[in-house]
């Protein structure tokens, strides 16, 4: 898939050039005598009073200006350079037939000329003005060096007007060989921070040859509109308007954008969505996201995605869809108060492929932990929500882990109105240096005002004799509508800290803190009114599965319609593994944290007496290693649940080789997955980097995933990406790819 995207910032370049050329003549240099080197003839016009040199060089501040004619008027304040003009400074280069520069004046009038400075590169026939108003014409600008990027521009006019905004009058772009049609004369804010323009040419064998633009322009002050365009060989054309918006002030802000695109895709017929089902010919995406701030008391955000289907995206929006597979629409809005918060979320779905747990919307007060006495502290909420939840067919197996999601009972809805509440209080006291103990005890309160029913399920033995849930046989109880949960318990935490005097400089070291950080929790969880059982029948939130501990807390908890009565000890052990830092701090060497539960009441709970054993390490010892491992481990079925893990070796500069892997098996049946990961780089010179990396799963022995590729620096961290991608396995997209783009450098 041969793809180049690049962003255009032509004003923002050239201005930047430009204003470095003409601070030859600017106030900063007042005062600055003009003076002429040893090289070259050098007379004196009495007639005019000026100066004149031949073949020569001057110098004005550090200026340096070499010409075959100069001619200096010291009284009139103006310098002329003629044939072969090469003016330098720090890192800018320009070349001309002929520079005027009126000092006094700040102005500069540069005929015929090329200059750059390593980030761009601009000639054109004129270049006249003051910084603050300024014309090219007949200019083009290449990014970096000429040649180094397929991509140029040009333009019959570039202005910049009160330094404020530039008028653009007939500019064109080219990617290679591939022009683009010119843009109208328009005009654009200097201190815009988005693109004006982007292009994209794109190949994939299920798409085709694809040349894209996103071309905005401005309509009023913070606002600009325009339209999404792709033209493709296999599927047709795709056609959408877009607009970003920006208004700020001292103390509002609101920004947004929005971005569309429809196409009548004629051989989509083939087709099915991640249902299974076929998708329609006409497809189409919007896309909406919206921030909106008053000072830091209120607050909106916004996130609106609606799609035909669900690979529209991921055949024509891939930015999109790998920053989000399944679409995601919400609303949030916030007020707070001094130790308060108001809140309103809506999360709905207008999408016919996703199941989610939708509210319609959810409101939501938040008392946050206030002091009433000393070393006493008391919190709560209240939130209430309209849920909602479609079925979809088809129905997943029960044997799959997200079953749970999918059950329900014939006789209750897939909507209800739910009431959440908690309250508690907090005593912390310091019970001498390094060891606090801090007590709490509450409750939550649930109400539904559907009908219910719990969810109960059959216990098994495992092969030593405690009991463990079977999913596969759901027993439906009558239920109450109300549930009381209780919330009693403690936290136990001390800190130790040890110190050694032990100092290398191969490992960068100066002295060694170990910092130990031992908690003990404690928590019962009573259910004070309701049915026994694990949770409602109509389990709108349930549990995800999580890398670390559930939240031993009850008002922490968010799967409301699973919670339980519960009766536990929580251990933790953090560990740092410090050093000083060589300019402030320090910096840590190791970490390790182990946490585990263990149920006191497991047959109540329906639960294992122990929780799988959670174990982070991290270990940055120097500056050439770096390694990771988490893992949890499966007491009672005495296998590991899941390791994550890498190491990586550098040479900084130089190379840079890893590897890793990623394993999971869930807890209730084998599914899961194993993958591994090796990946390097050589740094050729300082301007080329090769690089490589490759993907294997186990079960199905299949490399799904090789890239390999060279970088080439062209704009100070930016690069040229030339990348070659192959690909095995069960996917939609062609078994082989290569993708030409921007990235940086020390990615």
């Amino acid at each position: 898939m041969p793809r180049f995207q690049f962003s255009i910032f032509i004003p923002i370049a050239v201005a930047a050039i430009f204003a470095a050329a003409t601070a030859f003549a600017q106030s900063d240099t007042q005062g600055v005598e003009f003076k002429f080197g040893s090289q070259g003839l050098t007379e004196v016009d009495f007639a005019t009073g000026e100066t004149i040199s031949r073949n020569g060089l001057g110098n004005y501040g550090d200026w340096l200006i070499k010409a075959d004619l100069i001619r200096y008027n010291k009284n009139a304040g103006t310098v002329v350079a003629v044939g072969n003009v090469i003016l330098t400074r720090q890192n800018i280069r320009l070349i001309a037939d002929q520079v005027d520069l009126k000092i006094a004046e700040s102005f500069a009038r540069i005929e015929n000329f090329r200059v750059g400075n390593g980030q761009g590169f601009v000639e054109g026939s004129l270049l006249e003005g003051d910084p603050n108003n300024f014309a090219f014409e007949n200019a083009q600008f290449h990014p970096g060096e000429p040649g180094t990027f397929l991509f140029k521009a040009k333009a019959e006019r570039i202005a910049l007007i009160d330094q404020k905004e530039f008028e653009l009058d007939g500019v064109g772009f080219r990617l290679g060989a591939v022009p683009f049609p010119p843009l109208p004369n328009i005009n654009y804010p200097v201190d815009a921070e988005t693109n004006l323009f982007d292009l994209d040419l794109d190949y994939s064998g299920h798409i085709g040859a694809v040349i894209g633009t996103e071309l905005q322009l401005p309509v009023s002050e913070g606002l600009r509109a325009g339209v999404n365009l792709a033209l493709t060989t296999e599927r047709g054309i795709l056609f959408g308007p877009t607009a970003d918006y920006l208004y700020e002030s001292d103390d509002y802000s609101s920004r947004g954008s929005l971005k569309t695109g429809f196409i009548d895709d004629s051989l989509v017929d083939t087709d099915t969505d991640v249902l299974n089902r076929p998708i329609d010919d006409e497809r189409y995406f919007v896309e909406w996201q919206h921030k909106q701030r008053w000072d830091d008391t209120a607050s909106i955000s916004l996130f609106g995605r609606y799609w035909s289907d669900s690979e529209m995206t991921r055949d024509f929006y891939e930015d999109s869809f790998d920053d989000m597979e399944d679409p995601d629409s919400y609303l949030e809005a916030n007020y707070n108060g001094n130790n308060w918060q108001a809140s309103l979320f809506t999360r709905a779905t207008p999408n016919d492929f996703q199941q989610i747990v939708e509210r319609l919307p959810e409101l939501r007060f938040q008392y946050f932990p206030t002091k009433f006495a000393k070393d006493w502290s008391q919190q709560g909420y209240v939130s209430f929500a309209r849920l909602r939840q479609q079925s979809l067919t088809p129905r997943l197996p029960r044997w799959h882990p997200n079953y749970l999601d999918q059950v329900r009972s014939s006789s209750t809805s897939d909507t209800t109105n739910r009431f959440d509440a908690y309250y508690g209080v907090n005593c912390s006291t310091k019970l001498r240096d390094g060891v606090t103990l801090s007590a709490k005890a509450g409750a939550r309160a649930t109400y539904h005002d559907e009908d219910q029913m719990i969810i109960d399920y059959g216990l098994a033995l495992n092969e030593f004799g405690a009991p463990v849930i079977d999913i596969n046989q759901p027993l439906f109880q009558n239920a109450d509508d109300f549930r009381v949960l209780g919330d009693i318990g403690f936290d136990l935490k001390t800190t130790a800290i040890a110190t050694m005097e032990i100092d290398s400089d191969s490992w960068d070291i100066d002295a060694i803190r170990h910092v130990f950080e031992p908690v003990i929790s404690y928590r019962y969880t009573p259910l004070l009114e309701g049915e026994k059982g694990l949770g409602f029948a109509n389990p709108f939130d349930l549990p995800t599965v999580s890398n670390y501990l559930t939240p031993i807390d009850i008002e922490d908890r968010r799967d409301t319609d699973f919670l339980r009565e519960s009766h536990k000890l929580r251990l933790e052990l953090r560990n740092r593994i410090q050093t000083r830092h060589k300019e402030f701090g320090s910096r840590d060497l190791a970490k390790f944290d182990l946490g585990i539960d263990y149920d006191l009441d497991p047959v109540t709970s329906q639960t294992d007496d122990f929780s799988n054993v959670h174990f982070d390490f991290e270990l940055d010892p120097a500056n050439w290693l770096e390694v990771r491992l988490f893992t949890q481990y499966d007491i009672d079925e005495s296998r590991f649940q899941e390791i994550n893990s890498s190491i990586a070796f550098t040479d900084q500069g130089y190379w840079r080789l890893g590897v890793g892997n990623q394993y999971f098996r869930s807890t209730t049946n084998d599914l899961g997955f194993e993958q591994y990961i090796g990946f390097g780089e050589y740094f050729l010179s300082d301007k080329f980097k090769l690089f490589g990396i490759a993907r294997y799963d186990s079960p199905s022995d299949t490399f799904f995933e090789q890239s390999f590729g060279i970088l080439q620096r062209a704009l100070g961290d930016y690069a040229v990406k030339y990348e070659i991608r192959f690909y095995d396995g069960n996917r939609r997209e062609d078994d082989f790819s290569i993708r030409i783009g921007v990235d940086l450098f020390n990615e």
